[in-house]
């Protein structure tokens, strides 16, 4: 049960995730000045954790999405 609970909390922070990337990459902008605080190493889907780490070096939401692996 337990084990349950942890997975269920793992896969809705993937999700949390997934929906924090697609913001970012609408309003790339307010996103690094509202939430340029989180690190990516804090992020547990590689992919955003890519995807945010590229936007908060570059600045270019087009460049940071071209350097995620499609999945």
């Amino acid at each position: 049960m337990n084990g349950d609970l942890i997975a269920d909390i793992g896969a809705r922070k993937r999700e949390y995730e997934i929906q924090f990337a697609a913001a970012a990459f609408m309003t790339p902008d307010l996103a690094r000045e509202e939430a340029g605080w989180m690190d990516p190493r804090d992020l547990s889907d590689p992919n955003v954790k890519v995807f945010w780490s590229k936007l908060l070096e570059s600045g270019d939401h087009i460049e940071a999405a071209l350097e995620v692996s499609p999945t």
